[in-house]
């Protein structure tokens, strides 16, 4: 049998306050992860303390690293 390409959501909860945005990247392998969010796949969405959803859509079958931050001041870092 072939493998199809498939979605991965993330659901991240424990968001302490609405500053600023709250970023999801996904790696596809350890070059670069956690912290060069250009080697990944990087959603984000305003920070709010209810849980986020990311939804990353037609990923190729493999294994990958997910980082998340919580980007109070929205500087990148």
């Amino acid at each position: 049998s072939c493998a199809s390409a498939a979605d991965l959501i993330v659901t991240v909860s424990g968001i302490p306050d609405t500053r600023g945005d709250v970023r999801c990247a996904v790696f596809r392998s350890a070059d670069g992860f956690p912290m060069q969010a250009a080697r990944a796949t990087l959603l984000r969405q305003p920070a709010q303390t209810a849980n986020l959803e990311f939804r990353f859509e037609g990923l190729a079958p493999g294994r990958y690293a997910v980082a998340v931050a919580h980007d109070r001041n929205v500087n990148g870092k």
